[in-house]
C-alpha cells in the first residue's frame, strides 16, 4: 500500500521531480511516525509532542495507527469532514549542492 501520493510521472514535467532521480515526497516522516508512535502506546498529546514535535504542523494529514495497522484504535479529533485539496509548488531557480555548513 502506498501512503501519500504516488508521482503522476517520473518525467521532467512532474512538479515533484527535481531531476537526476530525486523526488520531493508528498508525505512527511512525521505523518507516518505519528501512527507508529500510537501503535507503541504513545497516545496522549503531551507524549506525542515530546516524541514528534512537528506533528502540530500537519493537522489531518497525519496517519494514525488505524491507518497503518489492522488493529489500530486511534483517530484524529476534528478530522474526517469535507476534504480540501490544494496544489503545493516548490520553485527552485537553480538546483545546487548544499555546502558543508548547510548540511
Amino acid at each position: 500500500r502506498i501512503l501519500g501520493e504516488y508521482p503522476k510521472s517520473f518525467g521532467a514535467s512532474d512538479p515533484t521531480n527535481l531531476g537526476r532521480g530525486r523526488l520531493i515526497p508528498t508525505t512527511s516522516w512525521d505523518a507516518l511516525w505519528h501512527g507508529v508512535a500510537q501503535w507503541f502506546g504513545i497516545d496522549t498529546p503531551e507524549e506525542i509532542n515530546a516524541v514528534i514535535p512537528n506533528n502540530v504542523n500537519f493537522g489531518c494529514r497525519l496517519y494514525t495507527d488505524s491507518d497503518l495497522y489492522q488493529d489500530g484504535t486511534h483517530s484524529i479529533s476534528g478530522c474526517g469532514g469535507q476534504l480540501m485539496n490544494f496544489d503545493l509548488g516548490m520553485f527552485i531557480a537553480e538546483p545546487r549542492y548544499l555546502t558543508g555548513i548547510e548540511q
